[in-house]
C-alpha cells in the first residue's frame, strides 16, 4: 500500500505541494507588479524629502474634485 500523508498519496502530496508553490509565486509577482503600476502613476518622494500639507499638489487629486 503506498505511503499516505493525510488523506492523499505521498505523490499527491508532494503535486499539491508544487502547485501551491506556483500560487503562491504568482501572488508574489503580482503584488510586484501592482507596485511598479502604482509608482509609475505617483512617485516616491525621496527620503526626508519635503512633502506641502495641501494635498491639491498631488497628481492623483488633480481633476477628481
Amino acid at each position: 500500500m503506498p505511503e499516505r500523508i493525510g488523506n492523499v498519496t505521498r505523490e499527491r502530496y508532494e503535486q499539491i505541494v508544487a502547485e501551491a508553490r506556483e500560487l503562491v509565486a504568482q501572488i508574489a509577482r503580482a503584488q510586484f507588479a501592482l507596485g511598479d503600476k502604482a509608482l509609475e502613476i505617483e512617485p516616491m518622494r525621496p527620503v526626508g524629502g519635503w512633502m506641502p500639507n495641501d494635498t491639491s499638489t498631488h497628481s492623483w487629486t488633480k481633476g477628481h474634485r
